[in-house]
């Protein structure tokens, strides 16, 4: 059960950035870096 969260989650999470990377160019490289460290967080 725990495992299936953990994955919807992910998901959940690499989606939003998808989007929210496709939407916003705005973002400055120490956010983007800032993004990549979280979902690498969240990941393992």
């Amino acid at each position: 059960m725990v495992e299936k969260m953990k994955t919807l989650f992910r998901t959940m999470v690499l989606g939003s950035l998808l989007a929210l990377s496709a939407n916003s160019y705005a973002l400055s490289e120490s956010e983007a870096e800032d993004m990549a460290d979280l979902t690498a967080v969240f990941v393992f």
